[in-house]
């Protein structure tokens, strides 16, 4: 199956249901969607949303929802069946609440996003100022690269976590140069 580019442009629209794999579909800017609902046979779709969208549900596999620094998107859904899924957002973007319900969903970009629900494990919610909450039982979780405890909420900060270089041990003898 080929890719299908679909956009929706100076529309109100009640619901955008998306079946193809590999499918690109476009919110545009002046475009208001209710709906989008990326299907489990929608194998890495790309949702590109520059308009406003109330609710968009993905249970499509490696998928991509992206708001553009003119979207307006109220909740995210990642459900389950969405592994690998990536929600990325631009400068400028709004997005309300993310439900990362499947397992390796990240959250990333210079956008806002006001919180997320992490159900699934190994994701990451990188967007500054986000709050984070994992639910209990979910491992491998972090926010910008911080660790974040199964059942703990918190704030994503700006900075990373700090590497230190592991420096070896030495047996305290005395080091001779000739």
């Amino acid at each position: 199956s080929g890719e299908v580019p679909v956009t929706v442009q100076n529309a109100t629209v009640e619901k955008v249901t998306v079946n193809a794999e590999k499918a690109n579909v476009t919110v545009a800017k002046d475009a208001v969607v209710k709906e989008v609902t990326v299907a489990q046979s929608a194998k890495g779709a790309e949702l590109s949303v520059a308009g406003t969208v109330t609710t968009i549900n993905s249970s499509a596999p490696q998928s991509k929802v992206t708001a553009a620094e003119t979207a307006k998107v109220d909740t995210v859904n990642v459900e389950k069946t969405a592994a690998g899924t990536s929600v990325d957002t631009s400068k400028g973007a709004t997005v309300g609440t993310v439900n990362a319900g499947a397992d390796g969903t990240a959250v990333t970009g210079t956008g806002t996003v006001k919180n997320a629900n992490v159900t699934g494990n190994n994701s990451s919610v990188d967007t500054v100022g986000t709050t984070t909450k994992v639910s209990e039982g979910v491992t491998g979780a972090t926010s910008n690269g911080n660790n974040m405890q199964s059942g703990a909420t918190s704030t994503t900060t700006e900075t990373k976590p700090e590497i230190k270089p592991e420096t070896p041990t030495t047996g305290g003898g005395t080091v001779i140069t000739p």
